[in-house]
């Protein structure tokens, strides 16, 4: 799959621990959301974009967090 001409290409780790190399984005599920501290340490300084889905995560480094309201999101 593409955008545009750039190949996209989806990896799904384990946990946050094996996370390596550059990453454009990255979404951090609910079960994984208390390695963010973690995660903000592994991508310091580059520009990549973390997704969350639990309220609170915003403060903690995320720049889009998906938390359901009257089961909408």
């Amino acid at each position: 799959m593409k955008v545009g001409l750039q190949p996209i290409q989806v990896k799904y780790f384990n946990s946050v621990n094996d996370l390596g190399g550059f990453q454009h984005i990255v979404f951090i599920s609910s079960w994984q959301s208390s390695k963010i501290n973690m995660l903000m340490q592994k991508i310091s300084g580059s520009s990549t974009l973390v997704v969350t889905e639990n309220e609170g995560m915003i403060e903690k480094g995320s720049m889009t967090n998906f938390i359901p309201v009257n089961g909408t999101i």
